[in-house]
């Protein structure tokens, strides 16, 4: 374990690949195919980055876990049980996740503002590539969860959403492979 108590990152990828198991039942051939590619490369990425680079992930950023003080800074985060240590792509694919999502209009890909989200970041175009499979890979894990997600008023709405996002960027990033 590291800081916070929270796990080296390659504990959060065995863990994906038992998820991405789940899936197989659901997702068509193409799409699950990609998915293995992607893992693939997001653990080869995991690997290859050294210790000394990996950073603490909070696991759920999004603007509901950030608390802000009366100046409109932020003063905390909260909902850090899902907090580890890993490269710092996991929290940005996963804030960019929330941040495309609109339940108000179905999903269309803006890849202007993922490019703006970026570049604020000084993220190169390699570094875009990589950020694409961290994506990907968490929209995959936010359809799991909505599927999942039984508990949940309207969660059938909001699984429907979720997988009709995970399908067009997968369909956008098969065309970017090309």
């Amino acid at each position: 374990t590291g800081i916070f108590g929270g796990k080296i990152e390659i504990d959060f990828i065995r863990k994906s690949e038992d998820e991405l198991k789940e899936g197989k039942s659901w997702l068509t051939d193409k799409q699950v195919q990609l998915l293995e590619s992607v893992l693939a490369r997001v653990h080869k990425n995991e690997k290859a980055t050294p210790q000394k680079d990996f950073c603490f992930i909070h696991g759920d950023y999004h603007p509901g876990n950030i608390i802000f003080d009366d100046q409109s800074k932020v003063f905390g985060l909260i909902d850090t049980d899902l907090c580890r240590i890993g490269p710092f792509y996991h929290d940005l694919a996963y804030a960019m996740v929330m941040f495309l999502r609109d339940y108000r209009h179905s999903f269309k890909f803006d890849e202007q503002a993922l490019d703006s989200f970026l570049d604020a970041y000084g993220g190169s175009l390699t570094e875009k590539e990589i950020f694409m499979d961290y994506l990907l890979w968490y929209t995959y894990f936010e359809t799991l969860f909505f599927k999942n997600a039984h508990f949940m008023k309207d969660q059938k709405f909001y699984y429907e959403y979720q997988f009709d996002m995970l399908d067009k960027l997968c369909r956008n990033y098969t065309k970017s492979e090309v």
